[in-house]
């Protein structure tokens, strides 16, 4: 399966935009303006769309900057809205787009009017910021913010953008709402973006106006790297050190499963209960066993999809437990990773998969279908972006294995080059790059692809440092990123274990393999089995 033909076309969201958030479903937010304007959101329950303010019904899209900061955004015909939320400090900035008048920003807060609002700031001024909004060459923008914020430029359009106009607000330490109003095609449009420059990610909105539709909203989502920073402010200050983290284009923490209960009925007959007690703690236990109690961390793929990791307490050595919560189909898929089960490799680990269903009142549980191993992914070919420096190439090649690489950008700086090599010649001291993989489908266009780099524990393990680490990743296709848990050991030179347990997020791009040691990665043998 060409899993190109999965991405999605058309419609109210494009390329990298996030999964919906659905934090506020049921719930209302009072919100007072200075100049003592207020408003009263009221939000539907999930998984509808609707939202009420002033009388009036409206579809938004709820998106997250960092855990706390949220973008809410909806459009009617005449008029499109976007909303920052920051909850940690009680504070709100709104930005109204009319059809016949610039975009106006309003600076309030939650529940009342804040002493101290944001203003508009100049601290993105002398920038330069590559946005890649989605896995084609034409949604990758240069942004050059200039003197005063005044206006930027979009350095390499060929479609002749013009700036109406651009207003920056720092919403947190590390967060800006960014509003800029540009004609093209004989259309005046707004594009609202929340952008996080410690991971350098955005979301956001284009509202469209158009004389004979009224305004339209497209949400959007994009990565981001920072060319240039010798102006106000120095960005790269605000995620320092972390370009080249796994984790940096993580999504944000998911709280959406807050007093939500599962009941798990599992294929191996071991029934059990998922208790979310709240946005980071849980409770879990099999039909008639002890309760037990762990921290958790929750990511989507999608609207209604969920990877939920954690470390079973007190255990030695140590289990992980992933759980993929599909709210649309109400599957669930169990992922066990255990350190210690082979006695030659003890810092092996074997992940086992156990597929079920999740049940609920007045539904019948059925025995089918249920999320299973694929061969849908076969293949295909991905270049998956974890940071501004770190990106790798995965050979989806056949059901059992896959195989890495580490492409060379020329962009990047000298020291993520020589990480590079170090890994490079790593792989290159193997026989091969192959690892043991499991390819789970989850739904059209979404997979689980769980890997273990057991060979390279058996071969270099102390070499390696990182031993035995599994992987896995819940890729949304459709959409073209992914979320995923990183689970193991390190042992550094100095000695000593240091357990690991992160989670990550990439975006990425199929790709045809064009020079020789790609192709041959897709084509060459497994030298590990006959």
């Amino acid at each position: 399966m060409d899993l190109r033909e999965k991405r999605v076309a058309g419609g109210d969201v494009y390329g990298y935009c996030p999964p919906m958030s659905y934090a506020f479903s049921g719930k209302n937010i009072n919100l007072s303006f200075i100049g003592g304007e207020s408003a009263v959101l009221e939000f539907s329950e999930a998984p509808e769309r609707e939202l009420s303010a002033g009388g009036n019904k409206y579809t938004y899209y709820c998106t997250k900057a960092e855990d706390d900061v949220y973008l809410i955004s909806f459009a009617d015909g005449n008029t499109g809205t976007a909303i920052a939320l920051d909850f940690t400090k009680g504070l709100a900035v709104r930005a109204t787009v009319s059809r016949t008048d610039p975009p106006a920003v309003s600076f309030g807060g939650i529940g009342g009017a804040p002493a101290d609002a944001p203003g508009f700031s100049n601290d993105l001024d002398g920038s330069v910021v590559e946005w890649v909004f989605g896995g084609n060459k034409k949604d990758t923008v240069h942004v050059e913010y200039t003197v005063k914020s005044a206006l930027v430029k979009l350095l390499d359009q060929e479609d002749g953008v013009d700036i109406v106009s651009f207003n920056a607000v720092r919403v947190t330490d590390q967060s800006f709402l960014q509003i800029a109003e540009f004609q093209s095609g004989g259309a005046v449009n707004t594009t609202v973006l929340l952008s996080n420059f410690a991971p350098i990610s955005s979301v956001g909105v284009v509202f469209a106006s158009r004389n004979e539709v009224g305004i339209t909203a497209k949400w959007i989502g994009a990565y981001g790297r920072i060319k240039n920073s010798t102006g106000t402010f120095d960005l790269n200050s605000i995620g320092e050190g972390y370009t080249r983290s796994i984790d940096q284009y993580c999504q944000p923490r998911c709280f959406e499963l807050a007093g939500e209960t599962f009941e798990l009925v599992m294929d191996d007959g071991y029934d059990m209960t998922l208790h979310f007690i709240s946005g980071t703690e849980l409770e879990w236990q099999f039909v008639n066993g002890e309760v037990n109690k762990d921290s958790y961390e929750c990511r989507k793929s999608d609207d209604t999809t969920y990877l939920v990791s954690f470390n079973a307490g007190g255990v030695e050595p140590r289990v992980n437990y992933v759980y993929v919560i599909d709210k649309e189909n109400w599957l669930v898929t169990k992922l066990t990773a255990a350190i210690g089960k082979n006695p030659r490799y003890p810092y092996l680990i074997k992940p086992e998969f156990v597929f079920g269903a999740i049940r609920r009142d007045g539904a019948e549980v059925k025995l089918y279908p249920r999320h299973g191993f694929t061969s849908d992914v076969m293949g295909n070919v991905v270049q998956w972006v974890y940071a501004c420096e770190l990106s790798t190439i995965h050979v989806y090649y056949c059901t059992d294995f896959y195989r890495i690489t580490y492409p060379r950008d020329p962009t990047f700086s000298k020291e993520a080059e020589q990480t590079n090599d170090v890994f490079m010649a790593m792989l290159a001291s193997l026989p091969s790059s192959d690892e043991p993989t499991h390819y789970v489908k989850i739904k059209d266009g979404m997979y689980l692809i769980s890997l273990t780099e057991s060979n390279c524990e058996r071969l270099i393990g102390p070499q390696m440092g990182a031993r035995s680490d599994t992987l896995c990743f819940l890729d949304n296709f459709k959409r073209g990123y992914n979320v995923g848990r990183g689970f193991g050991t390190m042992t550094p030179p100095a000695g000593g274990d240091v357990p690991i347990h992160c989670m990550i997020g990439a975006y990425g791009t199929i790709i045809e393999p064009m020079d020789e040691a790609l192709k041959k990665m897709v084509t060459d043998p497994n030298p590990y089995i006959i």
